[in-house]
């Protein structure tokens, strides 16, 4: 199909970028890679006005690459209520390097309002801990997803 045709066929393509959802007017264009266990990010900022578009804005790595982590994965545990991120144990290596400066952020988040937990982590470094694979079910179809433990490094 060349140009014309396609033109002819489709009728709807864009060239104003203005035109584009005002969900996506805000998304970066290609998104950084999910942390590593053992990755330290840094707690910059936040955006978001509901639960379910919350994300914390850190910097990750030397060169301070964006990292947008969605709120909901500090608190995540699996569809069956059964794992948590305290049912996680900690990475060897991450508890080896901060040994007792390790304050796991689900286990403080239990106790506190939205706003102050955000308060809490805001200019602090965090780290991935450990993370599980459990299964899960995403609209009828059998998959997999992973329950991270974040832990607040304490200086």
């Amino acid at each position: 199909m060349n140009r014309k045709e396609y033109l002819a066929a489709q009728g709807n393509v864009q060239k104003d970028v203005t035109t584009l959802a005002t969900t996506l007017k805000t998304q970066l264009a290609v998104l950084p890679e999910t942390a590593k266990v053992g990755e330290e990010l840094k707690v910059i900022g936040f955006r978001g006005e509901s639960l379910n578009d919350l994300y914390l804005i850190c910097t990750k790595g030397e060169d301070e690459e964006v990292y947008e982590l969605k709120y909901t994965m500090l608190t995540r545990k699996s569809q069956d209520g059964l794992t948590t991120p305290n049912e996680i144990p900690c990475s060897e290596i991450v508890q080896e390097k901060y040994k007792d400066k390790l304050q796991f952020i689900y286990s403080i988040a239990k106790n506190m309002f939205i706003p102050a937990l955000i308060e809490l982590l805001l200019d602090k470094t965090i780290v991935l801990a450990g993370e599980k694979e459990v299964p899960a079910v995403f609209r009828g179809v059998p998959t997999k997803t992973k329950i991270k433990k974040f832990a607040l490094i304490m200086e």
